[in-house]
């Protein structure tokens, strides 16, 4: 079960008390009202909870943020270099799923903050043996590349038919620098312009990476290299509840 927790009211009985910070944050024994509501919500349900947000809404979404990075400090997870961009909106994706829960129509993509995203790489970082590209604008991607990381042996990108469409000649320049790329089979036809599987791995293979994984829905996933293939099977499930991200 999912649940909704409505935060979006301007709390106008609450005369000046709202004026500066909306009402959910307002507190009762020094605790939020936005506390009191999640931990209820987390008794209730383990699954995903939403929070409808309007008035001073960037104060209150801040403020949740910031808690959920205190999960990762809990678990001694290294966060220093998080970045948090109160300027705008975060990514934002929303698609539809067809009758065969793969099969996915993109309705709207939304960049946001990320358009101007410039990850700054800390010194103790500097001598990663694995760099991993997460899903970004190529030029974001070519520039972390091009910082030459001291004991790097291995690149793995991740990418989607986002940026084949929109920025393929950066998303090419990226390719060729990489060891393994990471996408699903209708992102490797369109980045092969082949209607053949097999023909579409070697032509990608031929671009750069050494290795392809192939994310293939309820099949599971393959890794292609010139000379070998491995196939990774799926576990099947009963009931398909929400498919994104399950690649």
């Amino acid at each position: 079960m999912n649940i909704l927790i409505l935060a979006a009211g301007y709390g106008n009985r609450m005369d000046d008390l709202t004026k500066n910070i909306p009402k959910p944050m307002l507190k009762i024994k020094q605790k939020m009202l936005i506390d009191y509501a999640i931990e209820i919500a987390q008794k209730i349900s383990h699954q995903r909870i939403f929070v409808n947000t309007h008035y001073q809404n960037q104060i209150l979404e801040s403020y949740i943020k910031e808690n959920y990075l205190d999960i990762f400090r809990s678990r001694s997870i290294d966060i220093s270099e998080v970045q948090i961009d109160k300027s705008g909106k975060s990514f934002f994706w929303s698609g539809k799923y067809r009758s065969d829960m793969k099969t996915r129509d993109t309705l709207e993509t939304q960049v946001n903050v990320l358009s101007k995203f410039n990850p700054n790489i800390p010194k103790n970082f500097d001598d990663a043996n694995v760099l991993v590209l997460g899903n970004l604008d190529p030029k974001v991607q070519l520039d972390v590349i091009n910082k030459k990381f001291k004991k790097t042996r291995f690149v793995v990108l991740d990418t989607m038919n986002f940026w084949m469409n929109n920025s393929m000649s950066d998303l090419e320049k990226v390719i060729s620098k990489v060891d393994l790329i990471c996408i699903n089979d209708e992102e490797v036809l369109q980045l092969s312009h082949c209607h053949d599987l097999q023909q579409a791995v070697q032509k990608i293979l031929k671009m750069g990476p050494e290795y392809l994984i192939m994310k293939n829905g309820e099949k599971g996933a393959i890794l292609f290299s010139k000379n070998d293939t491995f196939k990774c099977s799926s576990y099947p499930v009963k009931k398909v509840v929400d498919p994104t991200g399950a690649g």
